[in-house]
């Protein structure tokens, strides 16, 4: 959604849109702000300033993708992720480009990244994506980063 789609939307569209990136602000603030938290805890934290552990799951989940797909943006990463059916297996696709909460928090890191905001805590948020970790483990182990292969993530 570019600036000129912004203005076209209706004003309870653009509240929503403003409400729903207050929340992901809030949760990136989260993640900056307790760097020695685990997941339980940034999840408990988000789900504390937006009252929903729907979307606090969410968040959790999508903040630490979006930011390494800005950090390391010359990667190919997949556009689809997992999800278990009623037998726990990962066969349910889903296009990260299809979920407008994930767009939005793309967008909000890649402005975030394009102003320098929050850089100086941006390994706060970094190291609860595991594409990120398995990255820097490779590499660590001598791979060399044009030969890695991103995998869909799988979300139970």
């Amino acid at each position: 959604m570019g600036l000129f789609d912004f203005f076209k939307k209706s004003n309870s569209e653009r509240s929503s849109n403003s409400s729903i990136e207050t929340q992901i602000v809030t949760a990136i603030e989260v993640f900056e702000n307790n760097p020695k938290a685990d997941w339980q805890g940034i999840i408990n934290q988000i789900h504390k300033h937006l009252n929903n552990e729907d979307l606090a799951f969410d968040l959790y989940r999508f903040i630490p993708i979006a930011y390494c797909r800005q950090y390391l943006s010359d990667m190919n990463f997949p556009d689809i992720y997992l999800t278990a059916d009623k037998d726990g297996e990962f066969t349910i696709e889903h296009k990260f480009s299809d979920n407008e909460l994930f767009v939005m928090t793309e967008q909000i890191a890649k402005h975030r990244f394009a102003d320098r905001t929050g850089q100086d805590k941006l390994m706060h948020i970094l190291r609860h994506s595991s594409d990120f970790n398995a990255i820097n483990q490779a590499l660590n182990d001598g791979s060399q980063l044009d030969d890695l292969v991103i995998l869909p993530p799988r979300f139970t």
